[in-house]
């Protein structure tokens, strides 16, 4: 008895920090920003991993590819990102979205951003001018 009280003391002193064994979840928001950067560099490993087992992708391919369209279509048409100019949480068809209003290099009209986020995890993306901004739920 003796030797498991103290092998379970040493096994707690030594182990780390339940903090330090499990990263917490990212909240919304900084889901949110994180995904507009991510996809801002282009970087869609990151996307992918943080998107959830219910996007309307059926592949990594495909998400890639449509990632890398949308990216090109926005550069090509309103020129880069130079300012946030809102962030929102809004529901839309039920499920929260994370909506990032910014000014853009060569575009009067700024350009709403939007990500779908379920349960943590990223599961639509979307673009459009912000005069263009589609309809939400009512409250």
């Amino acid at each position: 008895m003796r030797r498991t009280l103290i092998a379970l003391a040493v096994t707690l002193l030594t182990a780390a920090p339940l903090s330090a064994q499990i990263a917490p979840p990212m909240d919304s928001l900084e889901l949110g920003r994180k995904a507009s950067d991510w996809f801002f560099h282009g970087q869609s490993d990151s996307l992918w991993a943080h998107m959830a087992d219910t996007t309307e992708w059926t592949s990594k391919t495909e998400f890639v590819d449509g990632l890398k369209s949308s990216l090109a279509q926005l550069v090509s048409r309103a020129g880069f990102e130079e300012k946030i100019l809102k962030e929102e949480f809004v529901k839309r068809h039920g499920q929260t979205q994370y909506w990032r209003t910014g000014q853009y290099t060569t575009m009067d009209d700024p350009i709403m951003i939007r990500w779908v986020i379920v349960g943590g995890r990223l599961a639509g993306f979307g673009m459009n001018p912000a005069s263009q901004a589609p309809e939400r739920d009512p409250s």
